[in-house]
């Protein structure tokens, strides 16, 4: 499947490159970064694991995440889109793609994730695919709560989990 791409006024998203790999991996390797998502970072092999699940994503299923640049530099400055977790929270969740976004620190506090976000899910909406899809945030993290707010996604429950609480979210 050709990765489509999306433009927004400031970003490109476009599919992963092999050439992306040491951006996505330092992403994942980020300790302020990865501390709501994660309990601890990724070495350089789970997140090889990780791009390539990713690629493998939008061969199978339609649709995965995106490497999220700036249309004025092309510097990838993070990721955003759809995968399917298996994270086995329950039959009404389990089937649906489930969305995240997450940027670099040095892009943060800009608006950056809000407009990656919002470039998915027309994407996602308009493939035929949404707008049924679910978001997994730790509980208490403004930023993001607001983007899935905004997004229209509604608290569904909260899983028990290892590491901190989470809210499970779903729209559609």
């Amino acid at each position: 499947m050709e990765i489509p791409v999306l433009l927004t006024d400031r970003l490109r998203l476009r599919g992963f490159t092999a050439a992306d790999f040491p951006a996505f991996a330092a992403l994942w390797a980020d300790p302020a970064v990865v501390r709501h998502i994660l309990p601890a970072p990724r070495d350089a092999a789970a997140s090889w694991r990780a791009f390539l699940l990713n690629a493998g994503s939008w061969a199978i299923c339609g649709y995965g995440e995106w490497a999220v640049c700036r249309r004025d530099t092309d510097a990838v400055i993070g990721l955003a889109g759809f995968f399917n977790a298996g994270r086995g929270l329950g039959a009404d969740v389990d089937a649906l793609p489930e969305c995240g976004w997450m940027l670099m620190p040095s892009a943060w506090g800009q608006g950056f994730a809000s407009e990656a976000a919002r470039a998915a899910h027309r994407w996602f909406d308009a493939s035929g695919q949404g707008p049924a899809s679910v978001a997994l945030i730790e509980t208490g993290h403004s930023g993001s709560e607001r983007i899935a707010a905004a997004l229209g996604y509604q608290p569904l429950r909260s899983p028990a989990m290892e590491g901190p609480p989470v809210t499970l979210y779903r729209r559609g």
